[in-house]
């Protein structure tokens, strides 16, 4: 009996590809070390600071683009934490980058919530009421994904509360739409 044959053991099959990614040395903190992939979400899903160092040491591009448009701080914006984003910018990278879409790494970190990642690129500059193609603003992604604390994060930087998009909406129009209480007591 092989794999194939145990199509309803998940467990079995999951147990053989877990066994063969390590004996051939695939795991997933071996990726961290790749810096040609480092403007990649895989990177910086698994990335310390200490690889992120290693690679700025190394000579990786700070600024490189991959197929999105996205640098290696929007990348760590999702994934990383406040340390990595501030490794990043000492090294130079460009907190004003926009991807295809217009979205800027302080995007991406209101997007997922990531509160101190937000302080973090306003303070390196980041422009906190910057608008992306459909004239969303941070603040906007932050609030209908109802992350209180980024949407707090971005209010103390100066973001304009009652800033609207295309279709008359503000942050508080979309918190309450999607139902997020405390994200609406932080917007009142």
């Amino acid at each position: 009996m092989n794999a194939l044959h145990q199509g309803g053991d998940k467990t079995m099959f999951r147990f053989l590809v877990i066994a063969i990614l390590l004996l051939t040395g695939s795991c997933a903190r071996k990726a961290q070390k790749d810096c040609s992939r480092w403007n990649s979400y895989g990177f910086f899903k698994v990335a310390t600071a200490t690889d992120v160092e290693g690679c700025l040491a190394a000579g990786a591009d700070v600024n490189a683009r991959n197929e999105d448009g996205k640098t290696p701080l929007h990348m760590a914006a999702r994934h990383g934490t406040a340390e990595t984003v501030a490794l990043l910018v000492e090294a130079g990278a460009d907190v004003k980058a926009e991807d295809e879409n217009g979205e800027t790494p302080l995007y991406v970190a209101a997007w997922f919530g990531m509160a101190e990642t937000v302080t973090a690129l306003v303070g390196a500059g980041a422009k906190v009421d910057a608008r992306d193609e459909s004239g969303w603003t941070p603040l906007h992604f932050a609030a209908q994904n109802g992350h209180a604390e980024a949407v707090a994060a971005l209010i103390n930087a100066g973001a304009d509360v009652n800033m609207l998009v295309k279709d008359d909406w503000t942050p508080l129009h979309l918190a309450a739409w999607y139902g997020t209480a405390d994200t609406v007591a932080v917007l009142v």
